[in-house]
């Protein structure tokens, strides 16, 4: 009678989707297995999930038949392997003593944490031991057949697994390999495959794909998961499992304490109130310590604070030193911050040991190392702020080399000396006019509130959403592009959010001629489009967290006067949307959130409060809402981004749950995040002046301009000569040559107009003196420098004016924040008063006064006062200003 009998490949199981399973009859048959091949030419490569992984062509490859998960009889064969064909064999039983048992590979833990050897686990799923003298681990990679060997010692005990410690700390390589599990097969020429060792189980783990590393259980085309990285096991959940993807997760590394603290920074050099010469290369030095992770593990980032603005210097892992060339400029005050985090994501905290500050020595300004001085400085210097010590400061782009933006010239015709209006006195018609001659936005579209935009306003916005991107990409969110359409069914089924968003939608109701059944809005914000897909994306905790966002357009019926970036019907906006197992996973993401938050402010130079919004001015369907908001120079304050704690309350809604460990099934807790091009308006409205915009260099598309000012019979050596000064330094900034056929003054007017922060002037006496005249948009200070180091000296100058920008508008921002406790005193910019907490109180101070209540300060302020409206004593604090 006829058995049939399971087929493997190299161990792993081909016959599970066989629908005619090979038979065997009386000991003896042929069976027949088609297997795919790999088609890769690297066969260090995985090309997984698309081409399955296999031998290469003309390899011998090993097919059995036979039950690893039962100790039975095998056949066993070598033949070798041809793409895509079939092999067909007769094989003969082999003796029962040389057939495997079925172990399996258990555990992998390729990476541990404390750095010593890498170990793995071993089951025995049987009722009796198995000695595993006859068994050994070997290594290769995807589509090769045999690498390095282990041999395995001892035995494994019934229903038991063993741990086995590898000899070295690297025999596991973690960028491609896989590991099988060896069945010697010591039989001789009688026994299963003519003696030649049999694959009993496969563990494919880290196989690369599009650069990323995943792993894949087995020899099959599985989908890609987080690699096992330190401190991390690969396990099967059962010493019965198959080869199946959902067979293995990812765990902590068996013995881990279950909470590890911090790791922590010791910095060496510089000490405290060490003098810096300027001009120097400076070096700084710092040692790391965890009490569980290696070093190696550690991910370290060091920043240097100068009067509030912080330069990155280095980042990495295991990083212990950095250098930083102090700019031949007056400075003091340097701050060195250096912070570690391990791969469990425990920070170490912020703390006096890893800041010291220092002053600058340079000779230029007589000034010595007597004056050295330690201070350790905020990290935001506003006085709302000052808990706020763990966020990194700025991440100046000028280092690096960007692409050359395409910009087109404004016309001759177009430019003048000047802005007629006064920003100070006609703000709204200064404002039009810096955009319409700086050509950022065309707002003659023939429909209200939704401009276009032109090359250079774009360029502006580009390089805003790519500080944006590099934020969140760093933080492990993804980027996504849904539908603008959203179904009515959707959209109204959080009642909240319809109420909220109802009045400011607009409605699709028609497809060419056809009245639709389900009429669609144009998106106003996309909870109502992505919880829908939420919902089948998350299953369980190990789904979780999930943080996505997307930069898009999206739609609201503005029925005010519109303004351009400021209010329109059209908004180009950024929206980040997560999803957490717990309420306190979803508060960490906040505390997450508001630290981008901070990076992307700085380099944009708009200082900001936050606030926690009252209940009545919340988002539609949150638990609360954060503003972050600036104050313009007309007095009124401007909403630059928002934060929302939804809790789970839009997961009941829409129904997104995931499984507990335990098998229980929660909603899920969400929140987001959302900013537009209003950064843009409250930029140009901050930092812009009669002369038009002034740009911050992190979002300048032109960092410097390159004007040469020729002189009659001298064109082409100096146009010559002005190119090789554009080639020395389009690799450190970026720049353009103005070498048009205009005079020198049309071309200054132009570039102020469009905020260029360097002007670099290049004529005849310059060439002579091997230098160049240097003007900064910002302050008009117009400086000399040789041609020597110039690209590293226009550095720290285009550093120095993103400090510069930031503390003028900080300035700004004190100077018009007022604490009152009089509603008649109340005045444009940022009142501050005494609040009980009431809503009564809180709608009250906006009918008497006309403005908007922002909220109470989200980082606390100390207070002893009076309600502003009903005078009941109070220490919480609200803020209230006129808003767009």
């Amino acid at each position: 009678m006829g058995m049939p009998v399971r087929t493997f490949v190299d161990g792993v199981d081909y016959s599970i989707d066989n629908p005619n399973p090979p038979q065997v009859r009386d000991g003896a048959g042929s069976f027949a297995v088609l297997t795919q091949g790999n088609s890769k030419t690297n066969p260090n490569v995985s090309d997984t999930p698309n081409i399955q992984e296999g031998p290469n062509v003309g390899d011998l490859v090993l097919y059995a038949a036979g039950d690893f998960t039962s100790p039975t009889s095998v056949f066993v064969q070598m033949e070798p392997w041809t793409f895509a064909g079939d092999v067909v064999t007769d094989l003969t039983l082999g003796s029962a003593a040389s057939t495997p048992q079925p172990v399996k590979i258990q555990g992998l833990v390729t990476q541990p944490a404390a750095g010593g050897n890498q170990f793995l686990f071993l089951c025995n799923p049987t009722t009796s031991t198995v000695p595993l003298v006859d068994y050994y681990l070997e290594r290769d990679a995807p589509g090769t057949y045999r690498g390095p060997r282990f041999d395995l010692t001892g035995s494994v005990p019934a229903a038991t697994t063993i741990q086995v410690n590898l000899t070295s700390p690297s025999w596991l390589v973690v960028n491609g390999d896989a590991l099988k599990l060896v069945y010697r097969n010591p039989g001789g020429a009688n026994a299963p495959a003519q003696g030649q060792p049999i694959v009993v189980d496969r563990v494919e783990y880290n196989a690369t794909r599009n650069g990323a590393l995943g792993w894949e259980p087995a020899n099959t085309t599985l989908g890609d998961a987080v690699a096992p990285g330190p401190g991390q096991i690969l396990q099967r959940n059962s010493c019965t499992d198959t080869n199946d993807p959902s067979d293995f997760t990812l765990a902590r590394e068996p013995g881990l304490p279950s909470t590890n603290g911090p790791p922590s920074v010791s910095i060496l050099s510089p000490g405290a109130g060490q003098a810096v010469q300027g001009s120097t290369t400076v070096g700084f030095t710092w040692t790391l310590s965890d009490d569980v992770f290696a070093p190696k593990y550690l991910h370290v980032w060091a920043n240097l604070t100068v009067g509030g603005q912080t330069i990155p210097l280095a980042e990495g892992l295991n990083v212990t030193s950095a250098t930083w060339p102090a700019p031949d400029a007056a400075l003091s005050d340097l701050v060195l911050r250096v912070e570690a985090e391990d791969p469990f994501g425990h920070r170490a905290p912020t703390s006096t040991d890893g800041a010291h500050g220092t002053t600058d020595d340079s000779p230029r300004n007589g000034s010595g190392s007597a004056g050295a001085r330690s201070k350790d400085m905020p990290a935001v210097s506003h006085s709302c702020e000052r808990g706020r010590r763990d966020v990194f400061l700025l991440r100046l782009q000028v280092p690096r080399r960007h692409p050359p933006l395409s910009v087109r010239v404004l016309s001759a015709a177009s430019l003048g000396p000047g802005i007629r209006m006064k920003k100070d006195e006609e703000f709204s018609e200064w404002y039009s006019s810096v955009i319409d001659r700086a050509e950022l936005s065309d707002k003659r579209y023939p429909i209200k509130g939704m401009n276009v935009w032109r090359p250079y306003g774009w360029a502006i916005m580009k390089l805003i959403d790519d500080a944006i991107r590099e934020e969140f990409d760093s933080r492990g969110h993804g980027e996504v592009n849904f539908p603008v359409l959203i179904p009515e069914t959707e959209f109204k089924k959080e009642s909240d959010h319809v109420k909220g968003f109802e009045g400011d939608v607009f409605w699709v109701t028609r497809g060419g001629f056809n009245e639709l059944d389900v009429k669609l809005v144009l998106r106003p914000t996309s909870e109502t489009a992505m919880y829908p897909m939420f919902k089948l994306w998350i299953r369980s905790h190990a789904d979780l967290p999930l943080k996505v966002y997307q930069i898009v357009p999206v739609f609201r019926y503005e029925t005010k006067m519109t303004r351009t970036f400021m209010r329109v019907r059209e908004i180009h906006f950024f929206e980040a949307h997560t999803a957490h197992a717990t309420f306190s996973d979803a508060e960490q993401q906040i505390q997450e959130d508001l630290q981008m938050n901070e990076r992307i402010m700085r380099l944009l130079a708009l200082p900001y409060i936050v606030s926690r919004r009252p209940d009545w001015d919340k988002f539609p369907g949150s638990h609360y809402s954060l503003g972050a908001d600036a104050l313009l120079p007309s007095g009124r304050a401007a909403q630059l981004a928002t934060f929302h704690q939804y809790k789970d309350n839009f997961a009941k809604v829409y129904d997104v749950t995931y499984e507990t460990e335990d098998g229980e099934h929660r909603f899920v807790h969400q929140t987001t995040d959302g900013m537009s091009e209003r950064l843009l308006g409250a930029m140009i409205s901050i930092h812009g002046d009669e002369n038009g915009l002034v740009l911050p260099p992190a979002a300048a598309p032109v960092q410097a301009v390159v004007v040469p000012i020729l002189e009659k019979g001298r064109q082409e050596e100096m146009l010559l000569e002005a190119q090789r000064l554009f080639l020395e330094l389009r690799d450190r900034i970026r720049i353009k040559l103005d070498d048009r056929d205009l005079r020198p003054g049309e071309k200054y007017y132009e570039w102020e107009a469009r905020g260029v922060p360097l002007r670099i002037e290049l004529g005849p006496r310059d060439i002579a003196k091997q230098a160049v005249t240097v003007v900064r948009r910002d302050t008009g200070e117009k400086r000399e420098l040789p041609r020597e180091g110039l690209p590293e000296r226009l550095r720290s100058i285009l550093e120095l004016i993103q400090i510069a920008m930031w503390d003028r508008a900080e300035k700004l921002l004190k100077d018009n924040t007022f604490t009152i406790t009089d509603l008649a005193k109340a005045r444009d910019g940022f009142n501050r008063m005494g609040w009980c907490g009431k809503d009564s109180c809180g709608k009250a101070i906006t009918e008497r006064t006309g403005m908007s209540v922002l909220g109470t300060p989200f980082y606390p302020e100390p207070f002893e006062g009076a309600c502003i409206v009903d005078g009941v004593p109070t220490k919480q604090v609200v803020y209230a200003a006129k808003a767009y």
